[in-house]
């Protein structure tokens, strides 16, 4: 394959971003729906409202990317390392989010029901008005991290170190806390 190889659909750019990486690329709005970005360096790029539902990004290096307003519904983000990115408002039904390290990430008004974030570093982030029905947070290190507002209906927290974390206003109904680290959670 080189630039002048024809190929359908999204897969063009899927090639170019294995191949060159999207570091300081605009990529806001793109179809990357079901491509297959295992170990990508997208850092610096911007993803903003990009559709990346159902794509294969595990072990990827998303770290300050702007993927605010994305669509990653059934998106495998397991063990990816998305600290400082922003995804505010983003759409992460049913994410696999597992192990991922979140750190000092904007989560603000995002859609993370049903996501699997079990072992995910989420530590200093911003849930505000985040939704996180029926997410799995098992052992998530939620430490210093901002949950006012957010709607955690039957959330799994078992194990999870909340301490520091602030839940002002949050809506916790049927949540399971066995073993959670409480000290100092507002």
């Amino acid at each position: 394959l080189d630039g002048t190889t024809q190929i359908e659909g999204n897969g063009r750019l899927v090639w170019e971003i294995l191949n060159y990486g999207a570091s300081e690329g605009d990529l806001s709005g793109e179809d990357l729906s079901e491509a297959s970005l295992r170990e990508a360096n997208l850092d610096v790029s911007i993803l903003r409202g990009a559709d990346l539902s159902g794509a294969d990004l595990s072990g990827a290096n998303l770290s300050g990317l702007n993927l605010s307003s994305a669509d990653l519904r059934g998106a495998n983000l397991s063990l990816v390392d998305l600290g400082g990115a922003n995804l505010r408002h983003a759409n992460l039904i049913g994410v696999n989010l597992g192990g991922a390290a979140l750190i000092d990430t904007n989560l603000s008004l995002a859609n993370l029901s049903l996501a699997n974030l079990s072992l995910a570093n989420l530590t200093e982030s911003n849930l505000k008005g985040a939704d996180l029905r029926l997410a799995n947070l098992t052992e998530a290190k939620l430490i210093g991290a901002y949950l006012g507002d957010a709607y955690l209906f039957m959330v799994k927290l078992d194990k999870a170190d909340l301490s520091k974390a602030n839940l002002s206003g949050a809506t916790i109904q049927g949540s399971n806390l066995y073993d959670a680290v409480l000290c100092h959670t507002i």
